[in-house]
Parts: C-alpha cells; structure tokens; sequence
C-alpha cells in the first residue's frame, strides 16, 4: 500500500508479510520487527517504480523457515537511511532480487545477516559501512556481488561463487569456517588502503 508506517516500538507479524505496490516507507525507529512471512516489493511494469524504503536504527527479524527478502522487476527495497540490521534468520530463507530490481543496503551501517542464500539478476548495491554476514550453521553460498564489508560467522561451510567476481571494497572477515574456492575469484576493490587477511585463495 502508498504510505508510512513509523515504529516507535516492538510488532511482531506471525504468518504476515510486509507487500506493496508503489511507494511506502518504513520508519523502523529504535524498535523490533519479528517477520514470519516476507518483505517483497512488486513493481507494478516497466514505466512505473515501486519503492520500499526503510530508514531508523532497529532490527528487522525475518524468522519463519523459509521467509525471504524479494524484490521483484521494476521495484527497489532501500536501505540506504537504515542503520540497524536485517536478520533472514530462516534456514531456507533468502534474498532475491530479480531483473529489472534493485536491493541498497546503504552507508548508514545497515547489516544484512543471512543463514540463507542471495540470489541476483538485477542490481545489488552495497553503500560504504554496510555489512552483509553470513552467518548460517549449515553450508553458504558467498554470492559474486559487490559487498562493502564482508563476513561469515556460524559454523556452516562455506562455498565462494565459483562464477563471478566476489568484490569487497572494505573489509573480509572470514571467521573460523571451512571454504570450498574452487574458481572463485575475490577482488578487493576499495579506493583506499585495505587489509587483504591471511586466507586461503
């Protein structure tokens, strides 16, 4: 639906999803959303934009087993005002981002911690201080995208995209799991000094 919603507090949604068509904005404040459907924006079609935009400094907690982030063509989930974190806590849970859509995790230090997976067709952009964590106990998927800061936590495996380029332009945090590389490819690719960690590449 158009419009905003402004949490001053705690909402917990079960079995509920946050959907719209055209432009909404979610003022999350200092407060906790618990999620157990989904957050999806649909673009209405090529000449119309849809827009959800967050901004505050909370957490938003996607928690059912298979709830997922999506953005659909022609539609755009921002984080770029958001500074608190993004938790898909589901094991089956993800984010996807199709043709024609944009996810922005911006520089207001908006987190992304994942125990599923990432899947891009269309536009993933990650503004300075963002941070996405993978952070599953079960085997990941590091997706070949742009990140900003980049971090695996969990006791998962951990497989690097073995198509694509894994670009990080602040820091790789690569904490204690077991990595497959196989014809992966990481590029640190900030425009100032960064610390390359001892890794096996």
């Amino acid at each position: 639906n158009n419009g905003s919603l402004v949490v001053g507090g705690n909402i917990t949604m079960d079995a509920s999803n946050i959907s719209q068509y055209g432009y909404a904005y979610f003022d999350q404040g200092a407060g906790s959303t618990t999620i157990n459907g989904n957050i999806s924006a649909v673009g209405y079609d090529g000449s119309q934009t849809s827009i959800l935009s967050f901004t505050g400094a909370g957490t938003i907690d996607l928690n059912g087993a298979s709830s997922s982030l999506s953005v659909n063509a022609y539609s755009h989930v921002n984080f770029s005002s958001f500074a608190g974190n993004i938790n898909v806590n589901g094991s089956a849970g993800m984010v996807s981002i199709a043709a024609n859509g944009t996810l922005t995790l911006g520089s207001g230090a908006s987190n992304l911690n994942l125990s599923g997976s990432i899947t891009n067709a269309g536009t993933f952009a990650a503004g300075s201080a963002s941070t996405v964590n993978y952070k599953g106990n079960t085997t990941q998927t590091i997706a070949a995208l742009n990140y900003y800061h980049l971090t695996s936590s969990g006791s998962g495996n951990r497989t690097l995209a073995a198509a694509g380029t894994i670009g990080v332009a602040g820091a790789f945090t690569n904490g204690t799991n077991v990595y497959t590389n196989t014809g992966s490819t990481l590029n640190f690719n900030g425009t100032g000094a960064q610390t390359v960690p001892a890794f096996s590449y």
